[in-house]
């Protein structure tokens, strides 16, 4: 189906840009027209299982379905929220401070995708563990991946503090920018280290499908991340911003970690660390 609508998007898109000159109509038309064939193609392909699999249209298990991705959807939203005011308070210290801060804020990205598989393994692992109500399992997929997650954090945390200075050196032009992001550089390398627990966490309660616990620790978390900032940034300038940034992912585990012992009692094991 991939290689579908990529060639067809491909194609497409060259045909009316390249040969019929569309423009950014063309590009549009060739997209959305790729889309819908893929989407075809892919009812093709499960039509023949669709009628012997009459429980995939349970009223229950959809209404079921819809609520965890409203759940997922606000906690999304909430992350974006806090991620956006932080620029939006970084961009109040001042243009040097803004352009720093979205050069470190690269940093955290590359090390967030990464730590990420280590998440995205301990939601599947958890996801299977819950589902054989298997706590002992549950309780051993999340030491093994937060320890080896801790690890990597802490070496994306070194590999900041030791060669982000020659980093931002080579990429940063304007002589104000670079000296305000050399001078929050450490601010940055801690995120991989103290964001690791919030990432596994949020990936163990992903994967038990706890919509609930992940939506509130969310909406829990942005909001002291909010009021923090709305303290730390006045009365500390861009280092209380990033202060405030840090103390995010603090309340993002914290909030999630209070969710923790129930999730065992439903699963029927006790709540201390396996």
């Amino acid at each position: 189906m991939q290689i579908l609508l990529n060639g067809i998007n491909a194609g497409l898109d060259y045909a009316f840009v390249a040969i019929w000159d569309w423009g950014a109509a063309g590009i549009g038309a060739g997209t959305a027209i790729a889309e819908w064939a893929a989407l075809g193609f892919g009812l093709i392909l499960v039509r023949g299982g669709l009628g012997t699999h009459a429980g995939l249209f349970d009223r229950a298990k959809l209404t079921a379905l819809f609520n965890a991705n409203r759940d997922i959807m606000i906690r999304t939203l909430a992350l974006l929220l806090t991620f956006a005011w932080f620029v939006n308070s970084g961009a109040r210290q001042g243009t040097a401070a803004l352009a720093g801060n979205q050069v470190l804020l690269q940093f955290i990205a590359v090390s967030a995708f990464v730590l990420d598989a280590f998440a995205f393994v301990a939601e599947k692992e958890a996801g299977a563990a819950y589902g054989a109500r298997d706590g002992v399992r549950l309780k051993r997929a999340m030491r093994v991946t937060s320890e080896i997650a801790l690890v990597c954090g802490a070496g994306f945390s070194l590999v900041f503090w030791i060669a982000g200075g020659a980093v931002i050196e080579g990429f940063i032009a304007d002589p104000a920018a670079r000296e305000a992001a050399l001078a929050y550089l450490p601010w940055c390398a801690a995120v991989p280290v103290i964001g690791v627990a919030a990432w596994q966490l949020d990936g163990l309660f992903l994967g038990t499908t706890q919509g609930p616990a992940v939506r509130n620790a969310a909406l829990l978390a942005t909001s002291a991340y909010l009021v923090s900032d709305m303290l730390l940034a006045p009365a500390f300038a861009n280092a209380g911003v990033w202060a405030a940034f840090l103390l995010s992912y603090v309340y993002r585990a914290g909030a999630l970690a209070i969710y923790w012992p129930r999730l065992m009692q439903r699963m029927g094991t006790n709540a201390a660390p396996g």
